[in-house]
Order: C-alpha cells, then structure tokens, then sequence
C-alpha cells in the first residue's frame, strides 16, 4: 500500500508516459511493413538402404550405384542457394518495385500489382544502390530519373536503356492504367539474396521428429510473392529430382547400347571359332568323361606312390639308426609307417632284448656270463635287421619306379586327349558367359526405358502453399499492450533510477539500515519561515506535530526525563528551530523549561528570537563571579520559557566542555526547571554532543528530508550499535505533505527492513 501511495503521487508522469508510448506504438504499427507468414507441407519420398536413383532399374542389383536419400540430407537440398537463384530468376525477383503513400512512405508492390515490369539485360555493381523513379508523360512514353545519370530521360515502353550500370527494357504491366503517375524501382542483388534466404529466412523443420513429412515457412511482405516462392521452391527441387534422375537413366541406356553392339560382335566370332575347332580335331562326341576317368587313375598313382617314397623314407632312417655306434645299446625307434611284418618281429624283438639286457646289467658286472650272452644275441639280431632293411628297401624302390612310370604314363594322356576338351570348355563358357551378358543387358535396357518414362517426383505436396490471413508482425494488440506496460514502467524506473541515485533521505524507507529504533515523531515542512510556530491560538500541521511530539513524552513515561538534547549529523538539519519549538511546547502545559545554545562554535538561536547576546555558558564557565541568575533571559514565547545563550565565543570550546562547572551548571538547571533542553554542535562535524551524554536523559536526533545525506545514517547507526547515546531518538524534520506518516506512540519499534 505504502508502495502504490509512493508512485500515486505522479500519477501525472503515469499518464503522459503511457499516452506517448500508446501513440508511438500506433505509429510503429502503421509505418511497420506487414509480414505475413506462408507455409507449406512436403513428404519426401526417403531412400534409406541407399538403393540409389535407379531403383528397380538398370544395375540396381549391383552396389555401384548406392545412394542413400533421407529427410535431413534433401531438407538441405531445399535451401541450397544454387536453387534459391534460380527461383528468384524465374520470378524475376531481381528487381523491386514500390510506390509512394500519402502518411507512412513507400509501399512495396509485386506481381498482379505492378503497372510496368522492369526487364533486366544487364546489371553491374553499382545498379544494386540504384533508385529509379519513372514518372509518366503520357500512355506510351514515361520519363526515368536515374541516379545512374544526370537529370531525366524520356523513354518510350520497350525501349532499351542502356547506362553505365545496367541495361534494362520497360514494359507495361499488368496493373497499368491511364491513371498511373509514378513508380520507384531498383534491383537486388539475386546472390546476396538467395543466401539471405538459404541461411534465415526459410524455416525447414520436420513434423514428426525422424519422420519425412517436413513443413517449410517463409515470411514475406507481400503473401503472393510467398506463395510464389514456395511454390516455385518446390517445383524447381522436384524438376531437379527427375532430371538428376533422367540423365543417369538415359546414361544408363546409351552405355547399355554401346555394350550390346560390342557384344552382338563378339559373339558371332566366338561362335565360328567353335565350329572351327571342332572340325580341326575332328569332335563328335563328349570327350569329357574319359578324361575325367584318366584323372581320378592318375590321381590314384599318385597318392600310392607318395606312400612308397614315405615307407623308403622311414627305411633309409632305420638304416642309419642301427650303423650309429652305440646302436646296439639302445632301443629302436618305431617302425610306424612300414609295412613289413618280418622287420617288425625283428624289430620288436630287439628292443626286448634291450629292456632285458639293461635289467640284468643293473644287478650283475658286464663280464657276467649272463649279460655277455645277452649282448651276443643282441648283436646278432642287430645284423639280422640290417639284413632285412637291406631286403625291404630295395623292394620299395622298385615298387616306387613302378608308380612312377604309371603317373607319368596317365599325365601324358591327361595333357594329350582333355587338351582337345579343355579347349571347347573353354569356348563354350566365354561364349555362355558373353550371352548371359547380353541377356542381362537387354533385361534392364528395356526397365531403364520403362523407369525414365515413369518419374515421380521425390517431394509430394500434402499441404498447397498459403499464407496466414492476419500479418505475422506487427502483432497490433501486443504492440499496444507492450506500449502500454512500457509506459506505465518508464515513469516507476525514472522515479525508482531517481532515488538511487539520490544521496539523501528521502523517506522513513531509507532508514532500512536502522533496526530497532524509537521514532518520537515527525515535522512538516515549515511553510511561513518562522523560527518559533508554537503559541497557545496555533493550529497549523507542524504546530500540531509539535503536541504530538509532546503527547509522545508524556505517553510513553519520557516527561520525567529532564535533560533533552537535540543534536543532528550535519548543520541545517532544524537542531536550534526543533530546540526552541519543542521547549515552547513543553511550557505551554505550565513546565518550566530551559534551552541552552551550547553550540558554542556557531550559535544563532538567540538571534532567531531576538536576544541580546549578552553573558552566557561560555562566560559562566570561565568566570567565578557570573551566576546562572546572571546568564538565563526569559523569553516573550513563554513566561515558563528560558534561554541561555552561548556568550563570547571560545578558541578551544571542546576543552570548555570538560570544565567542573558544568555539572553545577546542570544540577543546579535540573532544580529550577522541569525541562532542561540542549542545542548542541552536530554529531557529524565535532564530539561535542557526546560531552553532554552524562548529563542527559534523552536524545533527540534530527534526520531531515531531501537533506541529510544517506551516508550520514551510518553515524546513527554506530551510536545506536555502542550505545554512545543515552534513551536516543529519532524526529524526521522538513517532512513534505506526501511524506508525513503516524508512527504511533514513541514506545513503539519499528524495523525499516524492506521497506519501499
């Protein structure tokens, strides 16, 4: 409430400001331009395996021509700026044209609209800055303001113009009438704009998130040239589509062609070579399986005679085993892979005699007769084997001559007889592989043609392009709501920004730093300048303030306290005019109350009731001979009202304080009258104030309006946080009428914590 009491109060700056923001919204929206929005609803026809644009044509079963197709990847083709150009030539958007209006400028026109149409021939760089005025003579010629050159031309329609920087042809257009006067035109520069348009102005987004459905927006002045646009947009993308397409079919048929005629060739001559072959080996019947039988034998032999030279192998090893010395000590190897039984008795036999042999050597001298007999037997043997190795290694070598010659026998008939087969198989698959070829290419020849005279296109339109029947922006009720809020913001931030920056104290809200603190009361602003407002028959507001500081005196148990001082934080705050006022109130209910001009560095409070300086505190405390009797005069506002003056000024009045008869001087003013109140120095330029405190009951800090500064409330606070200050209260003095507010009685606490 204290909030809205605060700015009511310019309630005037509130009306003003709200009124200049709504008219100045209105204005924007008539000179703002329209802008509409117009959209348009695709389903892409996706291509995910990557089956490529010959799909279910020529070589769509081979991956060469894998090509995957997606949402997101044609979403980019559709802004490409390459396709953009060519939809800006084609509606021949390079160049602009508007006309003037009455209030709000020039108005762009298009299409239907245009009485001319400008052709373009040639355009240099400097055309691009270009604003062309044509103003009409009659309703065959017009006359053309260029700044290309100096002064105007007269010019009939379908002329050539030719200029330093471009060259164009005026025709009339659909919207020309006898009545036509002027037009402005110029030209846009096709590549800047198609770029504009690539990276901003054109909105592509998807439906369905990981769907093909997309929806493209555009924002555009004028709705037909949107519309025109879009659908332009999308005719040109779905062309480019078919003709990508097309080239690669109709590539496609002509290398399949080329490779038929080739083929078509090469099959009439392996045809004749065939039929030559046959004659010249004299082939009449299949020559294939008996040379399938020769190999399988040959084979065979091979494999037998393999296992010969193995079992040799393992012989030759056995006979250099047993011709080592020592041989006949040790154990013979395995006779794995021979396939004489007698060698094997023998050889297993030996290695029996071995193991007994080498049994009885352990428990019996190698002269034993036992062990010599052994070994006797064991030689013997020995002998027998190599015997027997002899034996059977010269019948494997003959056996293995004999395998030999049978393999050599069956490859000479293998390299003799299949040679005339192997080289009619050979023909016959070059000559199977060239038809299935030219098979296949006929085949997809023929759905490559079907498929190049079946093309869709790769974007289907679900939604036509259209444009929003009501502008885009300017939005005109949010406009004037935007208006209207910042008109009622723009007086409470210059009021807000105002008090920020404002050093003094304005209000009691500034004092959110002073918690606790006892307000006495609150002072108006004094109108009439009068030093003393107080007198039985007042009635103005400060006088009234005045009892009801007072009242706060008597109501809260402060009347017993006798000795008042009233001090401040700087000079100018009200100290002497509160001192003077308060001590009238207080005689006006029959107390006796006297007021001390102890600012003893500047004093004025007997010249603002018109006394004499005559002797006083300073006087009384440098001398023994003057008495309080001799300083105190009695004052015209009151018959229970005194003053004592400061008296001669002092050098060293700080020192003057300290003075022992100060305290008689109080004991003794504490006798004689009920009030005792003191106008001190300010707190916030000397120490004098705090000279007092042992002598008095309470103090009275002024705070005035628009003057004392905020920095100074710091000064209130440290005398609040240590106590320097008996019973301290606070008076706010100068108070404007908006300002004034019931504090209540002076008992009361009140906590500026958040206040506005």
């Amino acid at each position: 409430m204290e909030t809205v009491t605060k700015y009511s109060k310019y309630w005037y700056l509130f009306l003003i400001s709200i009124g200049i923001c709504l008219g100045l919204g209105y204005l924007y929206i008539q000179i703002a331009p329209p802008i509409y929005s117009v959209s348009t609803t695709l389903l892409i026809n996706e291509d995910k395996k990557g089956d490529g644009v010959l799909k279910e044509t020529a070589f769509s079963d081979l991956n060469m021509f894998k090509s995957a197709k997606t949402a997101d990847n044609e979403m980019q083709v559709l802004r490409s700026v390459n396709l953009f150009q060519q939809v800006f030539q084609k509606l021949s958007l390079q160049t602009r044209y508007s006309k003037d209006t009455l209030l709000f400028g020039k108005r762009e026109l298009y299409g239907k609209d245009l009485p001319v149409n400008v052709i373009v021939k040639k355009l240099g760089n400097a055309a691009y800055a270009a604003d062309e005025t044509i103003t009409m003579v009659d309703d065959n010629s017009f006359k053309l303001t260029s700044k290309a050159e100096v002064g105007s031309k007269v010019y009939k329609f379908g002329d050539e113009i030719n200029t330093p920087d471009f060259t164009i042809t005026i025709v009339k257009g659909p919207a020309f009438t006898s009545s036509f006067k002027s037009l402005h035109f110029g030209f846009n520069n096709i590549n800047a704009m198609a770029q504009s348009y690539s990276d901003e102005k054109l909105d592509i987004a998807p439906i369905i998130k990981d769907g093909n459905t997309v929806a493209l927006t555009i924002k555009d002045e004028i709705p037909q040239r949107g519309l025109d646009i879009l659908t332009t947009l999308v005719n040109l993308y779905n062309k480019q589509g078919i003709e990508s397409r097309n080239k690669i079919a109709q590539a496609s048929i002509d290398f399949i062609d080329a490779r038929i005629k080739l083929l078509t060739t090469d099959l009439l001559a392996h045809e004749q070579n065939i039929e030559q072959f046959k004659r010249n080996n004299m082939v009449t019947t299949d020559l294939g399986t008996d040379a399938h039988v020769d190999l399988i034998r040959g084979e065979d032999y091979k494999v037998d005679l393999q296992r010969a030279e193995t079992q040799l192998n393992m012989v030759e090893a056995m006979e250099r085993y047993f011709n080592k010395p020592g041989s006949e000590v040790a154990l013979a190897p395995s006779t794995l892979g021979i396939q004489d039984a007698t060698l094997i008795s023998l050889i297993t036999k030996f290695n029996d005699l071995q193991q007994d042999y080498q049994r009885v050597l352990k428990n019996n001298e190698p002269q034993n007769p036992l062990v010599v007999n052994i070994k006797d037997q064991i030689l013997t043997l020995k002998q027998s084997i190599e015997e027997n190795l002899k034996n059977v290694k010269n019948g494997l070598i003959l056996t293995r001559n004999d395998l030999l010659g049978s393999v050599l026998r069956y490859d000479s008939r293998i390299k003799d007889v299949p040679a005339i087969e192997k080289g009619l198989i050979e023909r016959n698959r070059e000559q199977s592989a060239k038809e299935t070829l030219y098979n296949y290419l006929i085949q997809k020849r023929e759905e490559t043609a079907l498929t190049l005279s079946s093309m869709v296109p790769d974007a289907r339109i679900i939604d036509s392009p259209n444009a929003s029947p009501n502008p885009e922006s300017p939005k005109k009720p949010l406009i004037l709501l935007y208006a209207f809020l910042l008109g009622a913001i723009l007086p409470i931030f210059s009021i807000k920004t105002n008090e920020l920056l404002n050093s003094k104290v304005k209000s009691a809200g500034d004092l959110h730093s002073l918690t606790d603190i006892t307000i006495l009361g609150e002072l108006s602003h004094n109108k009439g300048k009068r030093n003393l407002v107080m007198d039985n028959g007042s009635r103005t507001s400060i006088s009234e303030l005045f009892r009801y500081i007072r009242m706060n005196l008597n109501n809260n148990n402060l009347a017993d306290n006798k000795v008042i001082m009233v001090t401040s934080s700087t000079r100018g705050e009200g100290k002497t005019f509160v001192s003077l006022n308060l001590g009238a109130t207080l005689a006006m209910v029959n107390k006796k109350v006297v007021v001390l001009e102890f600012d003893l560095r500047k004093p004025d409070l007997l010249k603002k009731i018109n006394l004499n300086n005559q002797p006083g505190i300073s006087d009384y405390l440098n001398s023994d001979n003057v008495t309080i009797t001799d300083i105190l005069q009695q004052t015209e506002i009151s018959s229970n009202m005194w003053v004592i003056g400061s008296g001669k000024l002092m050098q060293h009045p700080a020192e003057q304080l300290m003075n022992a008869k100060l305290d008689k001087l109080f004991d003794e003013l504490k006798v004689m009258f009920d009030y005792v109140i003191i106008d001190t120095s300010p707190i916030g330029l000397v120490a004098d104030a705090f000279s007092f405190n042992r002598y008095t009951d309470l103090a009275i800090y002024l705070i005035r309006y628009n003057y004392t500064r905020k920095d100074q409330l710091k000064t209130i606070e440290d005398i609040m946080k240590n106590n320097r200050l008996k019973n301290p209260m606070l008076i706010f003095n100068d108070a404007k009428t908006e300002n004034l507010k019931n504090y209540g009685y002076a008992s009361a606490k009140y906590t500026y914590e958040g206040v506005n």
